[in-house]
């Protein structure tokens, strides 16, 4: 995007239209990128290696109130979730914070 990047846009759509759901189709896997996405109120993440009926089903899942996201990032998200790699908890999740993932991964 010439004026902004795809984070920088989240707040100013928000804003003209709160209602709108925001699904962000990217490159970029970094946590820091995914945990300010959702931050800033992205309804969804996946990575530009979606098929387009994977970002169907993720318009679909967002019309239905879901959170959609790709599947390599709810891995890394459930991997530090439950430990699976790397020290349990690493992103030091309070109790409410693990709950929402697991919802979150749940659909």
């Amino acid at each position: 995007m010439p004026a902004m990047n795809g984070l920088d846009a989240i707040i100013p759509i928000k804003k003209l239209s709160p209602g709108s759901n925001i699904i962000m189709l990217t490159s970029y896997d970094l946590d820091e990128n995914i945990r300010s996405a959702m931050k800033r109120g992205a309804s969804g993440y996946l990575l530009k290696s979606a098929s387009p009926d994977e970002i169907v089903r993720a318009i679909e899942s967002v019309q239905q109130g879901g959170m959609p996201l790709d599947p390599a990032i709810t891995k890394k998200m459930m991997a530090a979730y439950v430990g699976w790699e790397g020290p349990e908890n690493v992103y030091d999740l309070s109790a409410r914070e693990k709950d929402v993932l697991k919802l979150v991964t749940q659909g």
